[in-house]
């Protein structure tokens, strides 16, 4: 939904003006929940820290799909801001916990791989769905139905089984 900021706007009737003024408030959640999120990841694992995380843009989004008011793109904005701050630090520690460190390397690359091709097909999907004549509403509710399944596939997944000792971080055999 970031990529289409102009378009959501313009089906709003929202000046865009309004909107680009609202990114000070996604830089401001995102700040701000840098300074939360490292603690809450060491207090309670980057596996719920990472699903806690989504709460934010999950409530975000449904400001979104509920509400056209002026100030809704400042709600939805800073709660995305605040999401991705935490997802930021849950997911630099989210792969060791849960597969050791032997791999690590291959482990980020196939990751990062992942996230930079969803990042590529995302605004497409979405601008298909908006050209489609889906409204913005709807489709940030359909959006944050799937972040809300994502987080709690994300709370269950269990934690895989070791194959042998060399896959603990160092120091834990």
């Amino acid at each position: 939904m970031l990529f289409h900021q102009s378009a959501v706007a313009d089906l709003r009737d929202w000046p865009t003006e309004r909107v680009a003024m609202a990114f000070t408030g996604f830089a401001t959640g995102h700040l701000i929940s840098l300074f939360f999120a490292g603690a809450l990841v060491d207090r309670v694992g980057a596996q719920r820290s990472l699903s806690l995380g989504l709460i934010p843009i999950i409530s975000g989004l449904l400001v979104l799909a509920l509400t056209d008011n002026l100030w809704t793109p400042n709600i939805y904005l800073a709660l995305t801001g605040m999401s991705l701050g935490c997802i930021g630090a849950a997911g630099g520690a989210i792969w060791p916990e849960r597969y050791g460190v032997r791999h690590i390397g291959a482990i980020r690359s196939v990751a990062q791989a992942s996230m930079v091709l969803s990042t590529a097909l995302s605004p497409i999907l979405i601008g298909l769905l908006l050209d489609a004549g889906l409204a913005a509403g709807s489709i940030a509710g359909i959006l944050a139905v799937l972040i809300a399944l994502s987080a709690i596939f994300a709370t269950t997944a269990k934690k895989p089984v070791q194959a042998s000792a060399n896959t603990q971080p160092d120091g834990i055999r």
